[in-house]
């Protein structure tokens, strides 16, 4: 009966976004993974472009974190929680 009053809907939902915001917020203290794949045909002769030893393959990955941010991450992350808790 309670979760059908407007007031109280509005409520959950407002802490449901808060609680989304904190996992967001500390989400970004995590470094950012990238792996990526490709294939390519390459041959100096047109006619053997597409034989299987002119294929090329590409894999790679990158990492990257940023180290200094001013405490905006730990800001953010504060706020979100400071919504929660309201």
């Amino acid at each position: 009966v309670l979760q059908n009053r407007p007031d109280i809907a509005a409520n959950l939902n407002r802490i449901y976004q808060a609680n989304e915001e904190i996992g967001i917020a500390q989400k970004a203290y995590l470094p950012n993974i990238n792996l990526q794949a490709g294939a390519s045909l390459a041959s100096s002769n047109l006619s053997n472009l597409f034989s299987l030893p002119n294929l090329a393959w590409i894999l790679g990955s990158s990492l990257a974190i940023n180290i200094f941010d001013n405490g905006a991450k730990k800001a953010i992350s504060q706020q979100a929680i400071a919504k929660y808790e309201l």
